[in-house]
């Protein structure tokens, strides 16, 4: 087998992007698989990594993205100036941000993301060592491909719901509240475990 099959998409793309180098404490493998269980879902998820990406690493996202069928959803795009990153921001529905927990860790992408209200996904550690926990969706420091996949649907289905749905509790509001919703209308999204069986299966 040459990779998933997706599912039917939804009509309207959902651009999502990483910010900087590819490396494997970033987990752009995992962000992989979870672009492939978002489309499996029917959810029209394209991921660009935006930053230095090659040797080695960047073949095993090359290759992890065969594997799951998702190749052509998968872009690259190496260095950007800083006029071109802030376009980045501004154009795509979610920055993924993550980070397997080491001492200090700090992302530059994940503040400004978070400054600008663009909707975030990152790690509890990383989160919280820079203060924007309420700022993003927070994934375990332990995460697997299914927390990515769950966050991000989490942030689509707030970004969808009327404004006073997307009143975060303690009065913060959600980020896709920020300046108006990034995205409007949306569809009920299926239960994600039906879907880890296939690409487990797939996987292993």
């Amino acid at each position: 087998p040459g990779g998933l099959a997706a599912g039917p998409a939804t009509p309207e793309r959902v651009p999502i992007a990483m910010f900087g180098e590819t490396e494997a404490n970033k987990a752009c493998v995992e962000i992989v698989f979870a672009i492939a269980m978002l489309r499996i879902a029917g959810i029209d998820a394209r991921m660009d990594f935006v930053g230095r990406s090659e040797g080695g690493y960047h073949d095993e996202i090359v290759e992890a993205a065969r594997v799951v069928g998702v190749t052509e959803y998968v872009s690259f795009h190496q260095y950007v100036d800083r006029a071109r990153y802030l376009d980045w921001l501004g154009s795509i529905d979610i920055a993924v941000q993550l980070r397997y927990p080491l001492f200090g860790q700090v992302s530059g992408p994940a503040s400004d993301a978070a400054m600008c209200g663009v909707p975030l996904v990152s790690t509890e550690s990383l989160a919280a060592g820079m203060d924007i926990v309420p700022l993003c969706e927070v994934v375990p420091d332990s995460f697997s491909p299914l927390h990515v996949s769950e966050a991000i649907r989490r942030l689509l289905e707030r970004q969808a719901a009327p404004p006073r749905e997307q009143q975060r509790p303690g009065g913060r509001q959600g980020m896709a509240g920020q300046g108006g919703s990034r995205r409007a209308g949306g569809e009920e999204m299926r239960d994600f475990q039906a879907y880890v069986g296939k690409l487990v299966a797939l996987l292993g």
